[in-house]
């Protein structure tokens, strides 16, 4: 194996290990990980490749929650600047920008969020020939959004084409809502 493969294959592992830390709630170690993945990417690759991208936006999610909104929005505009300099619109902006409104849901401050749910959803309405699962998860926290501002009568067409995209993509019987993946899974 290359050093370079092996540079990249130790990036990639580092940055499972600071997803996998994240999932069980280990948020410090998370961030650890993923720093150290981030680092060795941008000696040995640059810092503005996709893997890059993507490790600042593990990062925003990471800081977010270790209860650095601060910290989180950074990682997440250096993401959002590393997609629109590189890769135009295209899954890497929705993604970030969907990223960027889940900071801002969790912060309550639900105008800014329903404003970035509404630009990430333009972009994939552009980017994706049918709506994924993903699309159907920002419009049901679109709709939490509204709901959060009193806001009813945008929030149930929202759900009701959420629910639509689930049962489309995982099936009637599926048991699943959306709602309840929107926490650590967006």
């Amino acid at each position: 194996i290359s050093p370079s493969a092996g540079t990249a294959l130790r990036v990639d592992l580092l940055g499972t290990a600071g997803a996998l830390a994240y999932a069980r709630g280990a948020d410090k170690n998370a961030v650890a990980r993923a720093s150290e993945a981030l680092a060795l990417e941008e000696q040995h690759f640059g810092r503005d490749t996709a893997r890059a991208a993507t490790l600042h936006d593990n990062l925003s999610k990471y800081k977010m929650s270790l209860g650095d909104p601060a910290g989180g929005a950074i990682e997440n505009q250096r993401a959002l600047a590393i997609a629109e300099q590189r890769f135009g619109t295209g899954p890497y902006l929705v993604k970030f920008h969907a990223s960027r409104a889940f900071l801002l849901n969790s912060q309550a401050k639900y105008p800014e969020a329903a404003v970035e749910f509404e630009r990430a959803l333009a972009i994939a309405a552009q980017v994706f020939k049918t709506d994924p699962p993903q699309v159907g998860v920002m419009l049901g926290a679109l709709a939490m959004a509204y709901q959060a501002m009193d806001d009813y009568d945008r929030a149930e067409p929202l759900l009701q084409r959420a629910l639509a995209i689930f049962i489309r993509t995982r099936g009637p019987q599926s048991g699943f809502t959306g709602l309840g993946e929107i926490g650590r899974a967006a």
